[in-house]
Formats: C-alpha cells, structure tokens, sequence
C-alpha cells in the first residue's frame, strides 16, 4: 500500500491534480484537467479521472453523479493531506511547473 501511495502523489502531473482540487466545492474533473493541462501543457482527461478515482479509493476525495458528470472533493482527509502537501512544497508550487505565479 505505501508503495502506491508513493507512486501515486510523486508524479508531476498527479501532485498538481490532487493540488487542483478546490478545498471546500465540488469540481469537475473537466475543470482539473483544464488547469492542470494550463501548467503541464497536456493532460489526458482519462488519467484525471483515473487519478481522482485513486484518490476516492483512498479516502482522500469523494465523488457525486451531478446530471451526467461526476464532480469530486476533497474529505477531512483529503484536506489535510493537501495542507501538508502545501506546507511542505510552498504556497506557489504550481509556478514551479509553468514559470508564472499563481496563487493557490
């Protein structure tokens, strides 16, 4: 299990999805993929799904059915997970990856 927690969060393109996600709202995983793919230059929207499924199966997200979209957020867990995550990569990761700033 700490294997594939460890290769789930330590990739590029994971870490911004699970960053992407709106702390207290529902998000669209189209709404992810959009501004991960802004910093990345490309994300396949399938591997946003595929990753916010991992995150549910792990507790870190919870998912609804809103008309014919899934919109996703973060639990308890989720949350804290998040703030530590930013605590210990800084408030601005995301300018790491594009070279602009964007607050978070």
């Amino acid at each position: 299990m700490k294997k594939e927690i460890f290769e789930l969060f330590f990739t590029k393109h994971t870490l911004l999805i699970f960053l992407a996600l709106d702390r207290e709202n529902w998000n669209y995983a189209a709404k992810v993929r959009h501004e991960v793919s802004a910093l990345t230059g490309g994300t396949m929207y399938s591997y946003v799904t595929k990753r916010l499924k991992d995150f549910e199966d792990l507790g870190l997200c919870e998912s609804r059915v809103s008309g014919r979209k899934h919109e996703y957020r973060l639990t308890p867990k989720g949350r804290e997970l998040q703030k530590n995550f930013i605590s210990l990569v800084g408030e601005r990761v995301r300018e790491d990856f594009r070279g602009e700033k964007h607050e978070y």
